[in-house]
C-alpha cells in the first residue's frame, strides 16, 4: 500500500484535492483511521527482535570479520555487521511512511531498542572480562583452566577487540546514518515540533505517549534546546554510548597489554650484570694487525669518506653483534605475537594509540627499574643499548616503522647519553674512548683520575683539515663529545646543560633526567 501511495503521489503528482497539505494516502486510511498502525508496529518489532536473537545465537556471531570491511579498518564482529544490516532493512520498511509520528515510533521502538540491546550485550561482555580477570573474582568464584586460557595472551586480546571493533563499527554507522537525507529531514521536523511544543507550554506529547524530554533522552539532547541551531542528530545519544564503550575497551586493551609487558620484564629487572659485564670484544671484532700496528692506524681511519674513524665503525659493529639479554626474550616474543594480532584487528589510528601507550609503559619500567637504578660500565651501557634497540626493532617490525623509536624516545636518548665514550673522538692524541675505558677497567686503573686531563684535551675542539690529527690530513671530522666533557658541562648550570644536550641531539630529556642518567656510569660513581 505504501509503495502504491508513493507512486501515485510522486510519479502522478496526485494530491487528492488537498492542496498544500497533500494527499495522505491509502496507508494513512488503514494505519490511522482504521487504527492498524499499533498492530503493524508490534508485528514488525517482534519480527526484528526475532531476527536479532538469531544473529546473537549464531555460532560465529562473536568472530571478528576480516573480509567484510576494508583491510585497513578496525574489524567488527560478524554479529555487529549483521545487526547493522538488519537495522538498515528496518529503515527501508518505514521510509515510505508519510506520518512523522509513525516514523519516530519505528525509530525509537525498534531501531534504537535493538541498538540499546546490543550495546548492553557488549557492555556486559566487557564487565564479565574485567570481573574474571580480577584477583578477587578468581579467588571467590574460581575459573577453569579453559576460561583462564581464554582470558590470557592473544585470546584475551581477541575478546577485547571484539568489543572494541563492534562498538567502533556501529558508532560510525550511526554517524553515517545521521547524514542520510531521510534522517536529516526527520530530525529537522523533530526539532520544529519540539520548539512548537515548548512555545505552547510543553503540555502536549511529541510522539504518541512520549514527551519532548522522553524523545530527547532517546535521540539527542539538543532536541529539547530552545535555541535555533540545528546541531545534533537523531542518533547522538546512542552513538555517544557506543563511543564511550569504544574508548573504555581501548583503555582496557592498553591496561592488559601494558600489564603483561611489565610482568614479562620482571626477570630482566632482577639481573644486575651492568657494571661487571666482560669488556672483551667478540671474536669477530678482534682488532686486525693493521689496528694493532700504530703506524697503520691513521691509514685505517682515512678509509672512511664521511670523516668517521675506523674505531667508531668498530664500536657500531660491536653494538650490532651484541646478543640480546636472555631475560628479555619473553618480552620480545610477547610483543611480537600480540602486536601482530593487533595489526590485523585494528585500524592504524587506534593501533598507534595503543602502541604509544605500551611504549610508554616499557620506557617507564626500564627507566625506573634498570636505567636509573643500576650502575653501568661502558660495556654494560652498550648491552642496554642493544636490548632497547631490540625492543624498538620488534615494535617497529610488527606495528610500523619508527613507532617503537618514537614511543620510547626518552629511553633511547637516556641510553645514548649513558653510552658516551670516556673521551671524545677526533681529539688530539685520542685513543678509542670505549676501548680505553675497557682497558682501564680491566687493568684496575682508576679512569676517573684522568678526568681533568681528558676534559682539557676535549676542549680543544673538533679536528679539522690541517688540524691536530696528522693521520686525518685532508679530511674534516666531526668531534664526538666524551663522557668527561659532557659531565663537566652538564653540571655547571641548566643553560650549559641544555647547550651540551642540544649538541648531542638530545631533546626528550630534561636537564635533571640527563644528570640522573649520567650518574649511573661507574666512572662517575661517588
Amino acid at each position: 500500500i505504501m509503495s502504491f501511495d508513493t507512486t501515485i503521489r510522486d510519479e502522478w503528482r496526485y494530491n487528492g484535492g488537498y492542496g498544500v497539505e497533500g494527499w495522505k494516502g491509502l496507508a494513512w486510511e488503514v494505519l490511522v483511521k482504521k487504527e492498524w498502525f499499533g498492530r503493524w508496529l508490534q508485528v514488525e518489532r517482534d519480527f526484528a527482535l526475532s531476527r536479532y536473537q538469531n544473529i546473537i545465537d549464531a555460532p560465529d556471531s562473536g568472530t571478528l570479520d576480516y573480509d567484510s570491511v576494508d583491510p585497513s579498518a578496525t574489524k567488527p564482529t560478524k554479529a555487529a555487521i549483521r545487526v547493522n544490516d538488519l537495522l538498515e532493512t528496518i529503515t527501508d520498511r518505514y521510509r515510505p511512511l508519510s506520518s512523522f509520528t509513525q516514523k519516530l515510533r519505528f525509530l525509537i521502538d525498534i531501531q534504537l531498542d535493538i541498538f540499546d540491546r546490543f550495546h548492553t550485550r557488549l557492555h556486559q561482555s566487557l564487565e564479565a572480562y574485567l570481573t574474571m580477570t580480577s584477583s578477587l573474582a578468581r579467588t571467590v568464584h574460581g575459573i577453569s583452566r579453559e576460561e583462564q586460557a581464554s582470558l590470557q595472551g592473544v585470546k584475551g586480546l581477541d575478546r577485547l577487540c571484539r568489543i572494541f571493533g563492534s562498538a567502533d563499527y556501529l558508532e560510525k554507522a550511526m554517524r553515517d546514518w545521521s547524514d542520510d537525507v531521510f534522517f536529516l529531514e526527520l530530525y529537522a521536523e523533530l526539532k520544529d515540533r519540539a520548539r512548537s511544543t515548548a512555545r505552547a507550554g510543553g503540555g502536549k506529547n511529541l510522539a504518541g505517549p512520549m514527551t519532548v524530554a522522553d524523545v530527547a533522552t532517546r535521540t539527542s539532547s539538543s532536541v529539547g534546546d530552545d535555541g535555533d541551531d540545528d546541531e545534533g542528530a537523531l542518533f547522538d545519544e546512542t552513538a555517544a554510548a557506543y563511543g564511550r564503550l569504544r574508548v573504555r575497551s581501548e583503555g582496557v586493551i592498553i591496561d592488559v597489554l601494558s600489564y603483561n609487558v611489565r610482568e614479562a620484564l620482571r626477570p630482566y629487572g632482577r639481573i644486575n650484570p651492568w657494571a661487571s659485564l666482560s669488556t672483551t670484544l667478540p671474536a669477530t671484532l678482534t682488532p686486525s694487525s693493521s689496528d694493532a700496528d700504530p703506524s697503520s692506524a691513521s691509514t685505517s681511519r682515512d678509509t672512511h669518506s664521511d670523516g668517521t674513524s675506523a674505531n667508531t665503525s668498530s664500536r657500531d659493529r660491536e653494538r650490532e653483534a651484541l646478543a640480546v639479554t636472555a631475560e628479555l626474550d619473553t618480552t620480545l616474543s610477547l610483543l611480537s605475537t600480540h602486536l601482530s594480532f593487533l595489526v590485523r584487528a585494528l585500524a592504524p589510528a587506534p593501533l598507534r594509540r595503543i602502541v604509544r601507550a605500551v611504549c610508554a609503559a616499557i620506557q617507564t619500567w626500564i627507566w625506573d627499574h634498570v636505567l636509573t637504578r643500576q650502575a653501568f660500565s661502558a660495556q654494560g651501557a652498550r648491552q642496554l643499548a642493544a636490548d632497547v634497540a631490540a625492543l624498538c626493532s620488534v615494535i617497529d617490525g610488527a606495528a610500523g616503522a619508527e613507532l617503537g623509536r618514537v614511543g620510547m624516545a626518552r629511553l633511547a636518548e637516556g641510553v645514548q647519553l649513558l653510552g658516551l665514550p670516556v673521551r671524545a673522538s677526533g681529539s688530539r692524541g685520542r685513543v678509542d674512548g670505549g676501548a680505553e675505558a675497557e682497558a682501564g677497567a680491566g687493568a684496575g686503573v682508576d679512569v676517573s683520575a684522568d678526568r681533568g686531563a681528558a676534559a682539557a684535551l676535549e676542549s680543544n675542539g673538533p679536528t679539522e683539515q690541517g688540524g691536530h690529527d696528522g693521520g686525518m690530513a685532508g679530511v674534516e671530522t666531526r668531534r664526538r663529545l666524551g663522557l668527561w666533557e659532557v659531565e663537566r658541562r652538564l653540571f655547571v648550570d641548566n643553560d650549559s646543560a641544555r647547550a651540551v644536550l642540544d649538541e648531542l641531539g638530545v631533546a626528550a630529556l630534561s636537564e635533571g633526567d640527563a644528570r640522573a642518567v649520567l650518574e649511573r656510569r661507574v666512572e662517575l660513581a661517588g
